[in-house]
């Protein structure tokens, strides 16, 4: 798989397939934060599509789990993004962190009738009163 019998040895006792899910998880070592597995200094997931794939990315390029497990090295549940695709696919799974706050920053109730609609149709949620006070501020300011 490295082009080296005894890499390829030390990389496979560290695989540890997983029956329910079909992820191979990585018993190696692990990135502190986010979990992501590491082989010699990289991060084993993007080095498996690049293998897999035989596709060479660039730092742009992020090597996604349709699984969601940052663990899993197995390229069947593994393919190539980029940062929007990434936060997408994110944001499908779990929501917006911001989708979760039901008040602005001042407090107000971030209600349907409190939120500016044009950018309620773009998935912005952003208080109607806060954006009033801005603008009034801002013209204010300018004159």
């Amino acid at each position: 798989m490295f082009g080296d019998e005894v890499l390829s040895r030390r990389f496979w006792l560290e695989v540890h397939p997983e029956p329910l899910s079909g992820c191979w998880l990585w018993g190696g070592l692990l990135v502190v934060r986010g979990g992501y597995g590491v082989f010699r200094g990289r991060q084993i997931h993007r080095e498996i599509l690049k293998i897999d794939t035989g596709f060479g990315p660039s730092r742009r390029d992020f090597a996604c789990h349709h699984c969601d497990t940052p663990p899993c090295v197995n390229p069947a549940h593994l393919y190539w993004g980029d940062a929007k695709s990434n936060a997408g696919d994110h944001n499908r799974r779990y929501g917006h962190p911001n989708s979760l706050k039901n008040h602005c920053p001042v407090n107000h109730a971030l209600t349907e009738g409190n939120l500016v609609a044009w950018k309620l149709a773009h998935g912005v949620r952003e208080c109607l009163t806060c954006s009033r006070r801005h603008k009034q501020a801002w013209k204010e300011r300018n004159r």
